[in-house]
């Protein structure tokens, strides 16, 4: 996927003027039902999208990212119409170009915010959805007193261009997505991760099979054309997407493989001038299948989670994995006869964790009563693989899912058990309200982010700003959003 402009040479403006990239129509070459359905799903977002979000920018990165992650910090200039923000992005180029870590600076604009205060009308699908954005009931819909400082509702609805059915234009001083430093690695990043206690700590697991660390205060700014990392975790034969910090343990990593091999690594026991690092501990048979995700459990710092192409779900304590005798302290059947690719365990209640599969179905599980396929609830929204999940560090019956299908969903677990909602789809050709223009939407499902137009890899929420989440997919955009509060129901 190769693009004409170097990676991160000069800034990355937010240019609405710049459309993405849709499958073209052509009288010879008709498009297929698919193709249709992405068309007709993008320009009803597009159309729409200004009344959907209270944030959005969009950047069109050089290559691909496979990961996301905000990092912690947020500066608020005095004086300046926005707040800065960075986060950590990798590149998927697949031997076509060098590839890197990298890190960018988003400038979120911050003029007063007034919900529902531009007299416009509303969009088209306002008692319903397009792309299922506009779902009302549940949370406090339409009822938001926010006194968010993020940006105008006023200034973002009039930008909207009606003859183009485009929206956005901010002035380049109040937003700006640019990539402030890049670091050498030695293939595709598949996953990196800042150390919590120290963000300049970084950890990458490469599609070389290697894992890496970095101290980013060591590189400069802009890459030297020579890949050397601080640390090489030596280990893993074949690649992986499963990694973790824990979070009450500095220096503790926990690295997951596509041969099934899980390593704990303690970076405390790095020694100065050496450049690699052997496992503390590490077990070769706890899956039989690839390890697609790892996390550390939030209220115990031995306990972590794992899920894999065998189907299951498993609960481990970390004092126990190099024993000759070792077994998980729980082992399910997440997904029966389905690959299981991300799990994410909340922040709040120390027994719900959340897992998401190939199947497309998202399962929530009690740790407590763990059985074969008994989650506590099934939600359906995706129509292809889940790829991450993310429970919001700002409210914790809020679930965030990434697909294949090119959707970012937010969920509400608290709706759980209430009655499924009804959508009127008002861009159907039939003239009146039957069953060919009315569906019903599961009652958890509060909003879907379908701006992107290929799978979404990865998913992040900004641990600093409520609601404002950055998604990363295979069409190399990069996403800042934050779903309208008129619509989604929050107050701050």
């Amino acid at each position: 996927m190769s693009m004409d402009h170097a990676d991160g040479q000069g800034t990355m403006e937010l240019n609405h003027s710049q459309t993405h990239t849709v499958p073209p129509r052509s009288v010879d070459s008709p498009l297929d039902s698919a193709q249709e359905e992405l068309r007709s799903k993008y320009f009803k977002w597009k159309k729409n999208s200004p009344y959907y979000y209270d944030v959005f920018l969009s950047s069109t990165l050089p290559w691909p990212s496979l990961t996301v992650q905000w990092f912690p910090d947020l500066e608020r200039p005095a004086n300046k119409r926005y707040t800065t923000s960075r986060i950590l992005l990798g590149t998927q180029t697949s031997s076509q170009s060098s590839e890197y870590t990298r890190i960018a600076s988003i400038k979120i604009p911050t003029p007063s915010f007034s919900s529902n205060a531009s007299g416009r009308d509303s969009p088209d699908d306002a008692n319903g959805l397009t792309s299922h954005s506009t779902i009302t009931g549940g949370r406090n819909s339409g009822s938001s007193n926010s006194n968010s400082n993020l940006v105008n509702t006023n200034d973002f609805l009039n930008s909207y261009d009606i003859e183009r059915e485009e929206f956005g234009g901010y002035k380049v001083s109040d937003s700006k997505i640019e990539i402030i430093q890049r670091i050498e690695h030695d293939a595709d990043v598949n996953i990196a991760r800042y150390m919590p206690q120290n963000p300049d700590i970084l950890a990458t697991f490469s599609a070389s099979g290697n894992v890496y660390i970095f101290d980013r205060t060591k590189y400069p700014l802009q890459p030297n054309n020579t890949f050397k990392s601080d640390i090489s975790l030596e280990y893993h034969e074949t690649e992986g997407f499963g990694l973790a910090w824990n979070s009450y343990d500095k220096g503790t990593l926990l690295t997951g493989d596509n041969n099934g091999k899980i390593a704990l690594w303690d970076l405390n026991q790095y020694k100065e001038g050496v450049s690699t690092l052997a496992p503390s501990s590490h077990c070769s048979k706890l899956h039989s299948g690839s390890i697609n995700d790892l996390q550390w459990h939030n209220f115990n710092s031995n306990t972590f989670g794992s899920v894999s192409d065998d189907g299951t779900l498993k609960i481990s304590d970390k004092r126990q994995l190099s024993s000759s005798t070792f077994s998980p302290s729980s082992s399910i059947i997440a997904h029966k006869g389905e690959i299981v690719t991300t799990l994410s365990f909340n922040p709040e209640n120390p027994y719900l964790v959340a897992t998401g599969s190939a199947d497309t179905t998202i399962r929530l599980w009690d740790t407590r009563y763990l059985s074969d396929n008994c989650p506590v609830t099934t939600l359906n929204g995706h129509t292809k693989d889940i790829t991450r999940l993310e429970w919001s560090p700002h409210d914790s019956t809020i679930l965030a899912s990434s697909s294949l299908d090119s959707n970012v969903n937010l969920w509400d677990v608290s709706m759980t058990g209430e009655e499924p909602r009804v959508y009127v789809d008002n861009h159907s050709t039939s003239s009146m309200i039957d069953k060919t223009n009315v569906s019903r939407v599961p009652a958890e499902l509060l909003f879907v982010h379908s701006g992107h137009l290929s799978a979404v890899y990865d998913i992040s929420w900004n641990l600093a700003l409520p609601w404002v989440i950055s998604s990363v997919s295979d069409d190399n955009l990069l996403h800042i959003w934050r779903p309208s509060a008129n619509i989604v129901g929050f107050k701050e």
